[in-house]
């Protein structure tokens, strides 16, 4: 740990404390998608993250990360660069979770001082893993 985070008030980064990342938010958020049967989901920078007013104990994410952060690790899942789109731009990316293929496709609309981005879950039956195209940019499997 640096002196300056010492003395700023902060004693451990999150991967010391143990502390749940962006990349256990978009997991977790798959996984919500599949719990709650809900197949559309919409993240928008001025209204709460999916998940933010959720009551269910079950159901809470495992934390709240900034929006340009989730919106940057889906960029980087769907094969794209973390950076501001001038046009909307779609990608997709895929995941399994026990015999069932998921496709999530997500389209990103950035604008000066807002940014969505529309995501879109479809499960595919199978016994075959999903082929992933960019597996080492992020962890495997849904928990």
């Amino acid at each position: 740990m640096s002196l300056w985070k010492l003395f700023s008030g902060k004693t451990k980064e999150p991967e010391e404390a143990g502390g749940a990342t962006v990349i256990d938010y978009v997991d977790w958020l798959v996984t919500y998608m599949l719990r709650t049967s809900n197949v559309e989901l919409v993240i928008d920078s001025t209204r709460p993250l999916p998940g933010a007013l959720e009551t269910n104990p079950a159901l809470i994410p495992p934390c709240l990360p900034p929006h340009e952060s989730a919106l940057n690790r889906l960029k980087l899942l769907c094969g794209l660069q973390p950076a501001y789109f001038s046009k909307p731009t779609e990608g997709s990316f895929q995941r399994t979770s026990g015999t069932h293929n998921l496709l999530i496709s997500a389209n990103f609309n950035d604008s000066p001082g807002r940014a969505i981005c529309k995501i879109h879950l479809r499960i595919r039956s199978g016994t075959s893993r999903a082929r992933d195209d960019s597996a080492a940019s992020f962890r495997s499997g849904i928990r």
